[in-house]
């Protein structure tokens, strides 16, 4: 087992209880959790489009958590999907912008820039905190809408091993190089078998009415939708010339080093189990 693996492995160990219990816990404190993942992905996604000419004060991380919190709250109203898909499209298209854009500067476009990084942090963020539905103070710890959350960070957390691990040992063919020169089209599998695995596996235990085909195909489609996410960060870091968005999480980098995937498949699940429970 080779240092990297070791360090990353052993953040797990640490961080990832943490997460679990605080999602099982209640969804004041799930919905907590989230809230700093975007006060600290903000402060790095704000360093990320600094460090590629769009240069900013760092309103990011403070305007994505009160987005974040207005659309678990419900005061965005029937605005909140068509904008959420918008923001999440947008992050799609990023992966087809020319590379170094001639724009960047520290006027009014790298506010909106900035701006737009706080929507897409706080929206789609909120596509995972709304599969416990609304935050309500007394509300008991547990049950149906806790184990919906923890289905979806498994799903994610599968994806993700599963393309780091299969992409390590037996990677040989890069599936983009312009974008991210070290996943290949064998992590991908990997990412997506594991995926679907996961989620037709958990299903049935997890989300009661689900049941394996289905999960494995919501599997497949977040497993999809993680692996973008992460081609975006990867598409932002190199605009950026860094290998990590931050620091915070040994072995890891960042917190949108881990939250990439799961921010891109956030409302890939809140949309899947609305249309596949009816």
């Amino acid at each position: 087992m080779n240092r990297s693996l070791r360090r990353r492995l052993g953040s797990a160990a640490i961080y990832l209880p943490i997460v679990l219990a605080l999602v099982w816990l209640h969804p004041i404190a799930y919905a907590g959790l989230l809230a700093l993942g975007s006060i600290l992905g903000g402060w790095e996604l704000a360093g990320l489009l600094g460090a590629m000419g769009w240069r900013a004060p760092r309103f990011l991380p403070a305007i994505a958590p009160l987005v974040l919190g207005a659309a678990l709250w419900g005061w965005l109203g029937p605005v909140r999907i068509p904008l959420t898909a918008a923001i999440w499209l947008v992050g799609l298209a990023w992966l087809f912008f020319p590379r170094k854009p001639r724009w960047p500067g520290s006027g009014l476009g790298a506010w909106a820039i900035h701006l737009l990084g706080a929507l897409y942090l706080g929206l789609l963020l909120a596509c995972l905190g709304g599969l416990e539905g609304r935050p309500d103070p007394g509300a008991a710890s547990g049950g149906a809408a806790a184990l919906k959350a923890l289905f979806a960070l498994a799903v994610v957390f599968a994806c993700d091993t599963g393309a780091y691990a299969v992409g390590s040992l037996f990677g040989r063919h890069r599936l983009w190089p312009a974008v991210s020169p070290k996943k290949t089209w064998e992590g991908l599998t990997g990412g997506l078998m594991a995926s679907v695995v996961t989620a037709g596996l958990l299903a049935g235990p997890f989300v009661p009415g689900l049941g394996l085909l289905r999960g494995a195909f919501l599997g497949l489609a977040a497993g999809v939708a993680a692996q973008l996410g992460d081609l975006v960060e990867s598409r932002l870091k190199r605009e950026a010339d860094v290998k990590d968005a931050g620091g915070i999480i040994p072995g890891h980098g960042g917190i949108l080093d881990r939250l990439d995937s799961l921010i891109f498949a956030a409302p890939i699940f809140a949309l899947g189990l609305k249309l596949l429970l009816r």
